[in-house]
C-alpha cells in the first residue's frame, strides 16, 4: 500500500512539474516580447545575484524548520535529506489549485514511514500557522514602525498576546472535543494536539520570523539592482503583504498573479509600474526555479526508493 502511495505520489509530481516548466517558459516569453532595453535594466547584476543567494537561503532555512518541526512532533529518524525530499513534493504540490495539494502530497510521502495522521496533521497546521502568525505580527509592527506612539503601542501589545494565546492549547482543544464527540476520526487528531505544543509552535515560529526576513533581504537586492530606493523596513512589509495575499488566494496556484499583482501595486510610490512588474516577474522565477530544483531532486530520490 505504501508503494503504491508513493508511485501516485510521484505521478502527480511530476504532472505538476511539467505544469510548472510551461509556466516558467511562459514567464520567459512574457519578458522577452517588451523593449527588454528599457524593462530589463539591471544596473547592478551582483545585487540581483545577491537576491538569488538569499532566496536559496531561505528554502535552507524553511526545510531544515520542517526537519526540527518533525522531530518536535515525535515524528523520529527524520533526517535534512528526508526533509528535503518532503518539501521538495510540498514546493511542487502548491501549484495545484487550493493550497492543500502540496500539503497532501507531503502529507502521503510521509505516511508511508510514519503511519501516524494525526501527528503529520499537527505537524502540517503549527507550520503555517506559525507562517501566517509571523508574517501578520511582521505586517503589524512594520506598518506601526511610522505611525504614533499609540498604534505602535497597541501592534506591539496585540503582538505580545498572540504569543500569550499560545500558550494554553489544551483549552482550545478540550472546547473542541465537545463538539467531535461524533467524529472518532477528528478525535484521534486532537489526542496528537492535546499534548504540549508551545516549544513546537515557538520553534517554529522562529524559523519564519528567519524565512520572512530572508524573503526580505532576497526582494531588497532584486530592487536594488534596479537602483530602486526603498527603505529595508518597507521591503520588509511589502514583501510579507504580498506573500499573504498569494497564500490567502486559494484559488490560484502557488498564489500566482496575486503576489505579484498586489507586490507591483506596493511598489508604486518607490518605482513606475515597469520596473515594478520586472520585479515581480523576476522574483517568481527565482521561486519556480528553486521549487522546480527542488522538486525534481525530490521526485528522482522518491522514484530510486
Amino acid at each position: 500500500m505504501s508503494e503504491l502511495t508513493q508511485t501516485t505520489t510521484a505521478t502527480k509530481a511530476r504532472i505538476i512539474t511539467a505544469f510548472m516548466i510551461c509556466a516558467l517558459g511562459i514567464c520567459i516569453w512574457a519578458l522577452s516580447t517588451v523593449d527588454t532595453s528599457e524593462l530589463i535594466a539591471i544596473d547592478q547584476p551582483l545585487m540581483f545575484m545577491y537576491g538569488v543567494f538569499s532566496q536559496g537561503a531561505v528554502y535552507a532555512v524553511y526545510i531544515l524548520a520542517w526537519q526540527v518541526n518533525l522531530t518536535q512532533c515525535a515524528i523520529p529518524t527524520v533526517s535534512y535529506h528526508n526533509s528535503i525530499v518532503h518539501c521538495g513534493i510540498a514546493f511542487l504540490g502548491k501549484y495545484i489549485p487550493g493550497k492543500l495539494g502540496g500539503l497532501i502530497l507531503r502529507g502521503a510521502t510521509i505516511h508511508t514511514r510514519t503511519p501516524s495522521t494525526g501527528l503529520i496533521i499537527k505537524a502540517t497546521t503549527i507550520e503555517q500557522a506559525t507562517m501566517v502568525h509571523a508574517g501578520l505580527i511582521i505586517c503589524a509592527l512594520t506598518w506601526s514602525y511610522e505611525a504614533n506612539w499609540r498604534v505602535a503601542l497597541c501592534a506591539s501589545l496585540l503582538a505580545f498576546a498572540s504569543f500569550i494565546a499560545i500558550l494554553f492549547p489544551r483549552k482550545i482543544v478540550a472546547m473542541a472535543r465537545k463538539f467531535s464527540a461524533r467524529y472518532p476520526r477528528i478525535s484521534t487528531v486532537l489526542d496528537a494536539f492535546s499534548e504540549d505544543i508551545q516549544k513546537t509552535y515557538f520553534t517554529s515560529m522562529a524559523f519564519m520570523l528567519i524565512i520572512w526576513l530572508l524573503s526580505a533581504v532576497s526582494l531588497y537586492f532584486v530592487l536594488q539592482s534596479f537602483s530602486v530606493n526603498i527603505p529595508f523596513d518597507k521591503a520588509l512589509l511589502i514583501t510579507t503583504l504580498s506573500f499573504l495575499t498569494g497564500f490567502f488566494a486559494v484559488i490560484l496556484p502557488a498564489g500566482i498573479g496575486a503576489r505579484e499583482g498586489a507586490l507591483i501595486i506596493l511598489l508604486a510610490p518607490y518605482c513606475n509600474t515597469l520596473t515594478g512588474l520586472t520585479v515581480a516577474t523576476l522574483h517568481r522565477m527565482i521561486t519556480v526555479s528553486f521549487d522546480l530544483l527542488i522538486g525534481c531532486y525530490a521526485l528522482k530520490k522518491l522514484s530510486r526508493a
